[in-house]
């Protein structure tokens, strides 16, 4: 209704002359009705109240009507309501234009898109059948307009990016050293305006030492290059006391006849959150690539989105071929086989662990432990995979199996003791000659083997020789289980550790009770 009444009021206001001939005349004339309906603009009279007295042809296809359809309805029937519509951006009200201050008003056409009019009106020749009418004038300006948002919008954002950029700017002319900084240069660091000198060397001063000297030499390239677009990054030192990441960017607005910069015109832009926020990405990086593992990231189909330098390393592959291949080519037959059953594992318990063999570049294929868990990887359901070579593990696994089936198999008594010297393994000839199984001298002191044979001088010499980080070598006359006396030839060595820290004592021992009762029959 605000609207309405505002067109109204401008309608009355307006003492305008017909657009045909300069003449006054009456729309209900005949005569008028042929000449208005030749007319490319739309006419309409209007009532006090805006109803439509009469309206031309041209007004009505304008709007995709009939006359019928409009003759009596208010003119507010046709305008655009409160709510905007899908062409409202394009054809806006005369409060959003700008456009000379002309009445332009939205009306709806047919097919409910929105058009704009520019209306002028004047007074119509009075007559008792219509005392007080007025005629308006309906011109389709809907592409003016929209270009007169679209130059407003310009404008307005032209205006936040001059805000912005103006934030940092600076002048400067290197022929005689002259600088110029903007008030919002200094407060973007935290200073005052004027808090440091507008000199080259002031600004100099407050670049980070580490970065002074690239600085000055990117400065220098620049100028002695001739190009026209200077750009570098630096530190500078905040009000605060801090540092602050800058991105300098400037171009050369005018040279000297023979084509040295006499000045320099860029901003400065605090990047400093994107500058950790590389740091942190960097640093993640690094650390990806530097891990002990194969880190990858795959989809649902076994395509790599993303390996780390590990993977690349033990599959023997360049980064550019592993990541053109899939998963499956890489699992041998019988790993490839179980993948959908580890897949829902891992969606089911949100994690899965397993063993895998891969097959490297040169074909041969080694063991790999995986652990998996289900991920998102740029707005998508992916799989993250940490997988660690097993090669040495099981090298490594093989080598402590054959030593201790070795030791457990060996014709010698074996005894192994901790640092305390406490029994924490003993083999099959132990058991065998002693009697006692290992579950009945684990944990305990070989002193369960004494016989009361030797005195405490000889096991004091014993000891002095072990914690001296020796070898020790002699006889025991020991008891087995049973109570029999036996009599072994021995030798125990300390274990060290690569830092020279005891780990264990080892004895290895033989049975010479029949030997030595052979050699005293002999005798």
């Amino acid at each position: 209704m605000r609207q309405v009444n505002g067109v109204r009021k401008r309608v009355r206001a307006q003492s305008l002359r017909s657009p045909v001939g300069g003449a006054e005349m009456h729309p209900k004339d005949a005569h008028g009705h042929r000449l208005l309906d030749t007319l490319s603009i739309g006419v309409a009279a209007v009532d006090g109240e805006l109803r439509l007295k009469y309206i031309n042809n041209t007004f009505a296809r304008m709007l995709g009507r009939t006359r019928e359809e409009m003759l009596g309805r208010p003119l507010r029937d046709f305008m655009q309501s409160g709510g905007r519509s899908t062409d409202a951006e394009t054809a806006p009200g005369a409060e959003e234009t700008g456009c000379g201050g002309a009445l332009v008003m939205r009306l709806l056409h047919a097919d409910g898109r929105v058009r704009a009019f520019l209306v002028s009106g004047g007074a119509l020749q009075k007559t008792e059948r219509i005392p007080d009418d007025v005629y308006l004038t309906f011109s389709d300006v809907t592409p003016l307009v929209a270009r007169c948002v679209e130059l407003r919008r310009a404008a307005r954002e032209h205006a936040q990016v001059t805000t912005a950029i103006a934030g940092g700017i600076w002048k400067w002319c290197p022929r005689d050293g002259r600088v110029e900084f903007s008030d919002r240069y200094y407060t973007m660091l935290g200073y005052q305006p004027g808090d440091f000198p507008a000199t080259y060397d002031g600004w100099l001063a407050l670049i980070h030492p580490d970065d002074r000297d690239a600085t000055l030499m990117r400065i220098m390239e620049f100028i002695r290059s001739g190009a026209d677009e200077y750009r570098n990054e630096f530190r500078m030192r905040a009000g605060s006391g801090g540092y602050r990441h800058i991105l300098a960017a400037g171009r050369v607005v005018q040279r000297s006849e023979a084509g040295d910069a006499l000045c320099v015109i860029g901003h400065h832009v605090d990047i400093t959150n994107q500058a950790r926020e590389r740091g942190r990405d960097a640093m993640l990086a690094y650390m990806l690539d530097n891990a002990p593992g194969a880190i990858t990231v795959h989809d649902g189909n076994g395509r790599f989105l993303y390996a780390n330098r590990k993977t690349f390393e033990l599959h023997g592959y360049a980064e550019k071929e592993f990541m053109s291949m899939r998963l499956q080519d890489l699992d041998d037959p019988q790993s490839a086989a179980l993948i959908p059953e580890r897949v829902a594992q891992m969606f089911r318990d949100g994690r899965a662990e397993f063993s895998v063999r891969h097959r490297h570049r040169d074909g041969h294929y080694f063991p790999m432990h995986v652990s998996v868990r289900p991920i998102q990887w740029e707005g998508s359901a992916a799989i993250f995979s940490v997988a660690i070579d097993l090669t040495r593990i099981e090298a490594a696994e093989r080598e402590r199996m054959i030593l201790t089936t070795a030791v457990e198999q060996a014709q010698d008594i074996v005894v192994i003791a901790d640092p305390d010297g406490n029994i924490s393994y003993v083999n099959r000839k132990f058991r065998e000659v002693t009697g006692y199984s290992s579950g009945e001298v684990l944990g305990r002191n070989p002193r369960i083997l004494k016989s009361g044979s030797h005195d405490a001088d000889f096991y004091r010499r014993l000891w002095d020789t072990l914690l001296a980080g020796n070898t020790w070598r002699g006889e025991f006359i020991n008891k087995k289980k049973s109570g029999e006396l036996y009599t072994e030839e021995a030798t125990i060595t300390p274990v060290m550790d690569a830092a020279g820290q005891l780990l264990c004592y080892v004895a290895v021992k033989r049975d010479i009770t029949e030997f030595r009762k052979l050699r005293a029959e002999s005798q």
